[in-house]
């Protein structure tokens, strides 16, 4: 059990200092990628969603530190872009494919970015009152989530497949006689 979680909570250190503290130094586009989610979305893979929700609730709070959004904002929106591919993978993917884990991405990253940008619109335009122009806000809404999607599909191809060969979570099993 202290293994385990000692385990937990180093993957959760490191998780954090490479979001926030490697990344924003990349190049524009590498900053796009969003390593929290891509891996709480492995996680919810191979372990379920109660483990998945629960580093959500210790990822959140400590990224909401670092948001210029109302302080649970970050959490929230975790916590709901989970529960929306949770749903989703219940229904509509019956397996742990590839192919399944890119959609999750996908989704799980368009939701966050949606609820996280709509989050701050609406503190936006609450503080700036009538001089927030909106039509300029969803143009650019458009054009970032299109570079947003391209690069977490890609960073999340590439966690599939490190974890795929080191891993035997996603391997077929072959049933013998």
């Amino acid at each position: 059990m202290m293994w385990k979680t000692f385990k937990y909570s180093l993957l959760v250190l490191m998780i954090i200092l490479f979001q926030v503290s490697v990344l924003p130094l990349m190049g524009d586009w590498i900053q796009s990628v969003n390593i929290v989610l891509l891996v709480l979305i492995l996680v919810y893979l191979t372990k379920g969603l109660p483990l998945t929700l629960m580093l959500a609730l210790i990822l959140g709070p400590i990224l909401d530190l670092y948001h210029m959004i109302f302080f649970p904002g970050v959490t929230i929106c975790l916590i709901l872009a989970l529960l929306i591919v949770d749903a989703f993978f219940s229904k509509f993917f019956t397996n742990k494919s590839f192919y399944s884990f890119l959609s999750m991405i996908l989704l799980a990253v368009f939701c966050y970015g949606t609820l996280l940008r709509l989050l701050f619109g609406l503190q936006t335009i609450i503080t700036a009152g009538q001089n927030y122009p909106i039509n300029q806000y969803f143009t650019a809404f458009g054009q970032f989530a299109v570079e947003v999607l391209a690069v977490n599909f890609i960073c999340g191809t590439i966690l599939f497949m490190l974890f795929y060969f080191f891993s035997d979570n996603f391997k077929s099993v072959i049933l013998r006689d």
